[in-house]
């Protein structure tokens, strides 16, 4: 087990050498080292799992509102309402 570990810090040690020998700036880098992906311009939900870059959510409903046009002023949910912004009528 402790080979497996050391082999793994090795491999990833290794790999930051290489980018620092490639000329990578690392400074601003999120990097996902277990999935190899740069998360530096992700906004991920470490819960559940989520890629929520492009994703407009209600953290405090807890609903995805990507698709949702959503009156934030008056909390209502306006996506299949038909609305006359100029008088205020549903």
């Amino acid at each position: 087990m402790f080979d497996n570990f050391v082999s793994c810090i090795t491999w990833r040690t290794d790999e930051t050498l290489a980018n620092i020998l490639a000329g990578r700036d690392l400074t601003h880098i999120v990097y996902d080292w277990y999935t190899g992906r740069d998360l530096t311009y992700i906004v991920y939900d470490w819960f559940t799992g989520r890629d929520l870059t492009h994703i407009v959510y209600d953290w405090y409903i807890g609903r995805d509102l990507t698709h949702i046009e959503y009156d934030w002023y008056i909390g209502r949910d306006l996506t299949h309402i038909v609305y006359d912004w100029y008088t205020g009528r549903d």
